[in-house]
């Protein structure tokens, strides 16, 4: 009996002593310049998103900047210190214009909610298209109004949702909710975060707290880092053996050319289902931000996302179902359309067997332009970004535009499609206004105003004096 107590106090003697070598060794290495980076901080090195950012709830988004309270007349509004720094670790040149905490008597509010095209990318705070509306509104003779910018760099409609009960202290007469391009350009992360559990989401924050968790994260991410061909198959648009990279600034992972009908077949479906996904969620979150803007008071007006139509889709698959006859006869079609002498015919005989790989549409809306076919440019252009697979689109695609007005017209909100504004029909112009894929130069946001204030009045949603 002595002997087994012995045994027992020695193996808990060993555990404690092994446990205390940990605790030191953690203490070292917290303490030691060369202490690994938690979750956060290595995301905010190497401009990732993690999937803590997209559960992470900020207790604060607009507060009290100067005055006693929210009740004090002089009291001036803006983003917390959480936002701020949030958005300093995320991106350049966001910015907010301050506001009245208070909303004056008879004052129409109208707040803009989205991502960084709402905000502001790389533009200053008064030439962003929610501050020039208030300017045109009042110009064209709109009732006393005023416009706050809610939009939130890197947000889509999951994370605007949440935030929509923090602000409801802005008494709220109109929401104006232009939002779309998020919602496929961060699909892969924003997916994960709604498949992992909240065990697992639990653990890696109580993890983060320990340097040795972290070492060792970093060992094995160094690992998986060196296992990565030199070198990978790459189906995307014009980068064989590298990466993509989006208009964002982030780089889209390599993935391997399907080496079989099966493959492809696999592959069109998975694309399909990620579509479904994308559009019944985008769907979901607009119903709950509509409820909840009714709850506060407030109308809800849903934009559509325009983009850019001259920069190249970032991926493509075939979306027919071809043999490999078919195929074969594609790929010498293509091949030969890629070398130059002869493109329009090769182009021509490549979109009779296929007329779904993107990479294929976007070059024959570039042969069109040299052609001097404007209209049949457009339709190209617009069908490589339709036919992008899903989860490696950088911006919504002109498809979403139907998502957006059918989501209107089944809650029976008002809908203004923005595609017109900038990309008249059989007329190629409108990319001026962009200074990236998705991001409005400061035209852009002049002109986009400019048409939601004209279309807010004559559809009276802005109350005119």
């Amino acid at each position: 009996m002595k002997g087994r107590t012995r045994s027992w106090a020695f193996r808990l003697a060993t555990l404690a002593f092994g446990l205390c070598l940990l605790l030191l060794l953690n203490l070292l290495l917290e303490l030691s310049p060369w202490s690994p980076p938690t979750r956060e901080e290595y995301n905010r090195q190497h401009n990732l998103l993690s999937i803590e950012h997209y559960y992470r709830q900020l207790d604060e988004y607009f507060v009290v900047l100067s005055g006693d309270s929210l009740e004090s007349e002089q009291a001036i509004c803006g983003p917390s210190e959480t936002l701020a720094r949030a958005q300093r670790s995320r991106a350049n040149g966001m910015q907010w214009a301050r506001f009245p905490c208070k909303k004056s008597p008879g004052t129409f509010r109208l707040v803009t909610l989205g991502g960084s095209a709402v905000q502001g990318f790389d533009v200053s705070a008064s030439s962003t298209f929610p501050s020039k509306l208030q300017e045109f509104l009042l110009q064209e003779g709109a009732k006393k109004v005023e416009v706050i910018n809610a939009g939130v760099a890197g947000y889509n409609t999951l994370q605007i949702r949440r935030m929509m009960p923090s602000l409801a202290f802005l008494e709220p007469d109109l929401y104006v909710l232009y939002a779309g391009h998020n919602d496929y350009n961060y699909f892969l992360v924003a997916d994960a975060a709604e498949l992992t559990p909240r065990w697992q989401r639990t653990l890696r924050a109580m993890g983060d707290r320990f340097a040795i968790w972290r070492l060792t994260r970093a060992a094995l991410r160094h690992a998986e880092q060196e296992q990565v061909p030199a070198a990978p198959v790459w189906a995307g648009v014009g980068r064989p053996g590298g990466a993509a990279q989006s208009s964002h600034g982030k780089e889209r992972s390599p993935r391997p050319v399907p080496e079989s009908r099966e493959d492809r077949r696999s592959l069109v479906w998975q694309e399909q289902a990620v579509r479904r996904l994308i559009e019944t969620r985008y769907r979901e979150n607009v119903d709950y931000i509509s409820r909840q803007a009714r709850k506060q008071g407030a109308h809800l007006l849903l934009l559509s996302p325009t983009c850019k139509l001259s920069d190249p889709p970032l991926d493509s698959i075939h979306w027919r179902d071809l043999d490999q006859s078919a195929l074969d006869s594609w790929n010498q079609a293509w091949a030969a359309a890629r070398r130059g002498p002869g493109r329009s015919r090769a182009l021509a005989a490549a979109l009779a067997i296929d007329d779904t790989y993107s990479e294929l549409l976007y070059m024959a809306g570039l042969d069109a332009v040299n052609r001097g076919k404007p209209g049949e440019a457009l339709e190209r252009f617009v069908s490589a970004l339709d036919y992008t697979p899903p989860s490696r689109c950088d911006r919504a695609p002109p498809r979403h535009r139907q998502v957006v007005s059918d989501s209107a017209r089944a809650l029976g909100l008002p809908y203004m499609d923005t595609w017109p504004v900038f990309h008249p029909s059989g007329l190629l112009q409108g990319d001026e206004y962009f200074m990236d894929t998705v991001h409005l130069n400061v035209e852009g946001h002049a002109l986009l105003a400019r048409q939601l204030a004209g279309f807010l009045l004559r559809e009276g949603l802005v109350p005119q004096s």
